[in-house]
């Protein structure tokens, strides 16, 4: 009786592992004759980011000034976040956390903006890869940059 009850549990989590869903389940597992209710959330559910915003409006600069933002993001899955970011042009350089995201830390993406070659209302586009379910983000800054006339 001792190895149907484990040869049960055994199968019944091998069936339970091969589901990618992120819905918590619940399961009967038998365990000395038994019924015992267990709660088991999918360990496929991965890694998601979540930004605080999307958009950030510098308002208005002089050309030629830099413009510095801190995009904030936090992982909110189950599993380590991996991010990438790349420039809508050369005037854009993002900077990503070098190690992964742990889930539910807190992470930075900075970026850096020059505004040498920009005039009149500008919008520049950062385009973040990841691990994440949820796929790419596009995360935008715009203003106004000022020219001397």
């Amino acid at each position: 009786m001792k190895y149907i009850s484990i040869l049960l549990s055994g199968s019944m989590l091998f069936f339970a592992c091969g589901d990618s869903q992120t819905n918590e389940t619940t399961t009967d597992i038998v365990s000395g004759g038994q019924s015992v209710m267990a709660s088991a959330e999918s360990v496929t559910g991965g890694p998601e980011i979540v930004f605080e915003t999307e958009m950030f409006n510098f308002g208005k600069v002089k050309q030629g000034e830099e413009i510095n933002h801190v995009f904030k993001f936090k992982n909110t899955g189950d599993q380590p976040l991996v991010v990438e970011a790349k420039g809508s042009c050369g005037c854009t350089v993002p900077e990503v956390p070098v190690d992964p995201i742990a889930p539910g830390a807190i992470g930075e993406l900075g970026v850096k903006v020059n505004t040498s070659n920009k005039r009149g209302q500008t919008s520049v586009t950062v385009y973040v890869s990841s691990n994440a379910k949820s796929g790419k983000k596009n995360l935008k800054i715009v203003g106004e940059v000022l020219t001397e006339e």
